[in-house]
């Protein structure tokens, strides 16, 4: 992947140079590529179309940027109309991380897919959000609206609605799954920036927000390798790095408890050597940050996934954060309240559900970690 990096984001030699070493290991026609790999490709065609022209895979990445494009296009369209339905009944949006990184700091809407588009909105102001998309024929994934009640808002950061053309919007009422913080979500309310959509006039999270964002959310591990949120960092690098307030990030990472996700983020980018520098001052800061033992048990968990547990540690890390604020168990019997977590989360409403639910991970898991130890 660190190849199809170079291929996308560095110097027309270099970059030449990564493409076909990468096309020498990869059969790009005969391999299953992945997708964290594949949302790449619109810009390693954009970053090589002059380099290479006569690539034999040339019209092959065209037709994927043009794909993007048209996807984009259309999640844009879905979402024009859910903004100025949101300000007309005076909710307050903020776009987040994909549209914002397309419109301001990509090369071209192709260049950045987007399978949704991320809205926030105040806290205060959820249940009005819901009812308005629910009204405009959105639905949430995956659970009931009426399911997404307070219990829920305590638990996550965001809900994922999708309607009958294929357009989805995740509408988050924290910036952060690892910080229900209020000032956290405030400062991004604070220094946010004017964009416009279609002509609809929202905000975005100004470039030092915006970089926490992406670094903290992409460094994450994910079933899809969320490899894109190196080349969002570098463009916003790229585009705004004189706007970047790294004593300001830094205090974010502290609020958020997110310091060591942020630190691993840009050490990657700096040892990637793409062309883009962050200060070994900002580094040096964010390992001065103190960070809490749950925010360690979090980081763990998203750094160090195994095939085995899959979600669980996350979810566990989770709980434990979620069940410190609510204070609702004493501290040695906080594990009694896990089973009842998993239930609300995951919209299951009897304990057999549960069992039901675990053993169902556990077979899965298992059989997935068998079939790639037989390949190994």
């Amino acid at each position: 992947q660190q190849l199809l990096l170079h291929a996308a984001l560095s110097s027309a030699e270099v970059a030449k140079s990564a493409w076909r070493q990468w096309c020498s290991e990869i059969d790009f026609v005969e391999d299953e590529l992945d997708l964290g790999s594949f949302r790449l490709l619109p810009l390693v065609y954009y970053n090589l179309r002059k380099v290479v022209p006569d690539d034999p895979l040339m019209p092959t990445l065209r037709g994927i940027h043009h794909r993007s494009w048209v996807q984009t296009q259309l999640q844009i369209e879905g979402c024009t109309e859910v903004l100025a339905r949101f300000q007309d009944a005076g909710i307050e949006p903020l776009l987040l991380k994909g549209l914002p990184l397309a419109l301001r700091y990509y090369p071209t809407l192709g260049t950045r897919p987007m399978g949704d588009v991320d809205v926030l909105v105040p806290r205060s102001q959820v249940y009005d959000a819901i009812n308005l998309l629910t009204e405009l024929g959105w639905q949430p994934g995956a659970r009931s609206v009426a399911s997404i009640n307070d219990n829920y808002l305590a638990m996550r950061h965001a809900h994922d609605f999708s309607n009958d053309k294929g357009q989805a919007i995740d509408l988050h009422w924290h910036v952060l799954i690892n910080s229900m913080n209020s000032p956290v979500d405030a400062s991004y309310w604070q220094d946010a920036v004017p964009l416009t959509v279609n002509e609809v006039a929202t905000r975005a999270p100004d470039p030092t927000d915006l970089l926490l964002h992406v670094c903290v959310h992409g460094i994450a591990w994910a079933p899809i390798p969320p490899i894109r949120w190196v080349a969002d960092a570098v463009s916003i690098l790229r585009k705004a790095q004189s706007q970047i307030d790294w004593e300001r990030l830094t205090l974010l990472a502290a609020q958020s408890q997110t310091s060591l996700q942020l630190h691993m983020a840009l050490d990657f980018l700096n040892r990637l050597d793409v062309e883009v520098k962050v200060p070994d001052e900002a580094l040096d800061e964010l390992q001065r940050v103190h960070v809490s033992p749950g925010a360690r048990r979090i980081f763990a968990a998203q750094t160090q996934r195994t095939l085995l547990l899959g979600h669980l540690p996350v979810l566990w890390a989770r709980y434990q954060s979620y069940a410190a604020r609510q204070r609702s168990l004493p501290k040695g019997l906080v594990w009694l309240g896990f089973p009842g977590y998993v239930a609300a989360y995951y919209e299951l409403t009897t304990p057999m559900d549960v069992v039901r639910w675990t053993l169902t991970r556990i077979v899965k898991r298992f059989t997935l970690w068998l079939s790639r130890g037989s390949r190994a």
